[in-house]
């Protein structure tokens, strides 16, 4: 999902005239036709691929791009290779997007985030913080071959409760991230919400690991007398489609551990409200920066669905699945704010990007243009 977040950033820069972005793959794009990549290598003045070259081969394609600042953006996630990062010789190394939390690597200057992700009272980093001024999350929905079908406030919902496989008429609560990130006291919590909201039901999605966990999670729904009915799972739809199924869903319900990041952005763009506690760490604060994103200037509106604690948690979702009035208000005010809201606006994203980096240089006295 990085690359697809990122593919607009080099064309735009490109536009703008202030930076040449040269780009590096770290692996081989899964499809000849990866549209994804292909947008990437329009956009940014040279593309070199490295994948399977030796630390060396790649160091030494890497560096004969002159690169003044190198943009690390996939941390300790799968295919990264953080040892390009502390042998490179660009003189401004900086941490973004792919891996929400420190590298506590002496070899990164700078970690891009906001004060919501990381607020100056959780920072204990060896890097120093670049702070953007809404969220620090970049999406490319209102553009992208995936998502901008579903820009008109009319499109949504893009699909029926029915055609999913729901209930029509049912409140459904959703979680659309990974299995992995359902904690058995979070998990119990839900069931508490489904028991309180009379014919509600759980969309739960399995992926990797979620063919076992739908088998070890109906257990505890059962022990907890909640009814097989009300859990529904799916697999993984094709991504042209996965954001406008999002949409049949009421009220997405959030990991508190590991927040979702590109999920929640989906979600919100499908018009769907998320519901999350705003952690201590950033991988558990993404969500709360996302939703400032979206619901910046609007008055309170993003502290409705940010609880407290897992008590707070379970009061908002089972008050906004017994009120269909407050429910219908939340979801149309997001539907319509979504195209003028920060998060949203990948021109705008740039701009605060652009101005970012021009400062980080000056503070790491890298001079020159």
């Amino acid at each position: 999902p990085v690359g697809l977040l990122f593919s607009r950033v080099p064309k735009i820069q490109a536009k703008r005239g202030l930076f040449e972005t040269s780009c590096v793959s770290l692996k081989k794009a899964d499809r000849e036709d990866d549209r994804v990549q292909r947008e990437i290598e329009e956009g940014c003045g040279e593309f070199v691929d490295i994948g399977g070259l030796s630390l060396g081969e790649a160091l030494g394609q890497i560096d004969s791009l002159g690169i003044n600042i190198l943009i690390e953006m996939n941390g300790y996630t799968q295919h990264a290779r953080p040892e390009l990062v502390a042998h490179s010789s660009a003189p401004l190394r900086i941490s973004f997007l792919g891996f929400a939390h420190s590298l506590m690597s002496p070899f990164v200057d700078f970690m891009v985030t906001d004060s919501t992700a990381t607020p100056t009272d959780l920072w204990r980093s060896p890097e120093r913080a670049m702070l953007f001024p809404f969220t620090f999350y970049l999406t490319n929905h209102a553009s992208s071959f995936h998502a901008s079908h579903l820009s008109s406030p009319s499109s949504l919902p893009h699909v029926t409760k029915t055609q999913v496989g729901l209930r029509e008429g049912s409140f459904v609560f959703a979680s659309f991230n990974q299995p992995f990130k359902i904690t058995p006291e979070l998990f119990d919590v839900w069931m508490r919400i489904l028991v309180l909201v009379p014919d509600s039901q759980l969309w739960l999605l399995k992926l990797n690991e979620g063919e076992e966990a739908e088998e070890h999670l109906r257990l505890r729904a059962r022990s907890l007398g909640v009814e097989d009915w009300r859990l529904f799972f799916t697999g993984s739809a094709a991504l042209e489609d996965h954001i406008g199924y999002k949409s049949a869903a009421d009220l997405m319900l959030d990991g508190v551990v590991f927040n979702g990041h590109s999920t929640v952005a989906d979600t919100l763009w499908a018009g769907v409200p998320v519901l999350t506690i705003a952690g201590t760490r950033m991988a558990a604060r993404t969500c709360t920066s996302l939703l400032q994103g979206v619901h910046y200037g609007q008055g309170t509106m993003n502290h409705l669905t940010v609880a407290r604690d897992l008590s707070d948690y379970q009061r908002i979702a089972v008050r906004l699945g017994l009120c269909p009035s407050c429910m219908s208000r939340l979801r149309r005010k997001l539907v319509h704010s979504r195209l003028s809201s920060p998060l949203f606006d990948t021109e705008r994203w740039v701009g605060d990007w652009e101005r970012g980096l021009k400062m980080a240089w000056e503070i790491r006295g890298g001079g020159g243009g």
